[in-house]
């Protein structure tokens, strides 16, 4: 098996279903931010982290690789499912409880690297979230159709906002 193909040294990629489509193309654009999310998720795995907080981001990892296999139209059972938007939303109110009626404000990245690594997770979240909506915007309705992406990747912006918050 090669590492290097030939049409990729002309900015040109095969999807899963053998289409030949321009590496910028914005599937291509989503299943990068997903794979960059689940890289930097890594980082924060690599830390000294607690076994909760590790077995929540590794189980995110996973299903990330399910959204990417989704987004690049492999034909796979593993899909984003709402289970897993219900699951994120379940946790994101036990994280919450905690921090009671406080009202919503914005947070400064940075308290400690965990915090500031979840923050930075967010954010390439939400990099992935906009790229998906102008990925179905401009033609991805076949995979929009009872897709479960969208409000995935909006509740999971919300999670790593919570646990960005509680380790910091």
């Amino acid at each position: 098996m090669t590492a290097s193909s030939r049409p990729g040294d002309r900015g040109i990629t095969c999807l899963a279903n053998n289409e030949r489509v321009p590496k910028d193309d914005l599937r291509i654009e989503v299943c990068g931010s997903i794979d960059e999310l689940s890289a930097v998720l890594g980082l924060v795995r690599a830390e000294n982290i607690p076994a909760v907080l590790n077995g929540i981001i590794f189980r995110i990892q996973n299903e990330l690789i399910a959204a990417g296999t989704e987004v690049a139209e492999y034909n796979t059972a593993d899909k984003i499912s709402a289970g897993h938007v219900k699951q994120l939303e379940t946790e994101i109110e036990q994280l919450k409880k905690p921090l009671g009626e406080k009202p919503f404000r914005f947070s400064i990245p940075g308290s400690t690297k965990i915090s500031a690594l979840l923050h930075f997770a967010r954010t390439v979240c939400r990099r992935t979230e906009r790229r998906l909506t102008a990925f179905y915007r401009i033609g991805g309705e076949k995979t929009a159709e009872n897709s479960e992406l969208l409000p995935y990747f909006n509740r999971l912006s919300g999670i790593l906002f919570f646990l960005a918050v509680d380790s910091g």
